[in-house]
């Protein structure tokens, strides 16, 4: 998968003998995704279909956490 500027995404993949997959998205407002999928059988399914497409929507919201500051006490993480 490759990101650019943390807002737009996308990559290729591959399943042994049965896909190829393409898929892209984008982050719309503070958390709010959106993508789309591709896939394209390369097995003997292909004879029946053409493929199938994806739409995705997602929200993540922050919790809050934050990172830790970690202080190590050891001559090793200097």
């Amino acid at each position: 998968m490759v990101r650019y500027n943390k807002k737009i995404w996308g990559g290729v993949s591959y399943r042994i003998s049965d896909a190829i997959t393409g898929f892209a998205g984008i982050e719309l407002y503070n958390g709010l995704k959106v993508g789309y999928g591709y896939d394209f059988p390369i097995s003997e399914i292909r004879k029946g279909t053409s493929g199938s497409h994806e739409f995705v929507v997602s929200y993540s919201f922050d919790l809050g956490l934050g990172k830790s500051v970690t202080r190590y006490r050891s001559i090793r993480f200097l």
